[in-house]
């Protein structure tokens, strides 16, 4: 079963499968790759807050066993980051290469794509995941 947050994007010029999940992988949702080009930060919650509600499991992990929170917190705003660990996304998860999220934010570990590139610092991120964890 694909869950897709398409009633949120047909107001819109958007494509429907902004952020997905397939239940095939054990039972469990997980999220698509996101496009920082199309929608807006709201658009991101709203579309993860109905994939939760159709039972993703936010601590869900990709190949590289990177959860959501490590993908917000290279890709995304503080908002989103915010709303993550609100809805109950791991603070401490570590994806395959020992890396959490906060270290993802101050740019450690291996980037995307076929040259993995060093990801750049988001100071901003790591800030707000380490006052995060401090009141968590």
């Amino acid at each position: 079963m694909v869950v897709r947050a398409s009633r949120i994007f047909t107001r819109q010029r958007y494509p429907p499968s902004l952020v997905r999940g397939n239940r095939s992988y054990g039972g469990q949702v997980r999220f698509a790759e996101y496009n920082p080009r199309s929608g807006t930060e709201r658009d991101y919650i709203e579309s993860v807050r109905l994939c939760v509600e159709h039972g993703a499991d936010l601590d869900a992990a990709n190949d590289a066993g990177q959860t959501a929170l490590h993908v917000a917190a290279a890709q995304r705003g503080d908002e989103f980051i915010r709303f993550l660990v609100k809805s109950g996304a791991r603070l401490d998860a570590k994806d395959a290469q020992g890396h959490t999220p906060l270290d993802v934010a101050l740019g450690l570990g291996g980037g995307r794509g076929r040259g993995r590139a060093q990801p750049p610092a988001r100071e901003s991120a790591a800030a707000l995941l380490r006052e995060l964890a401090a009141n968590h």
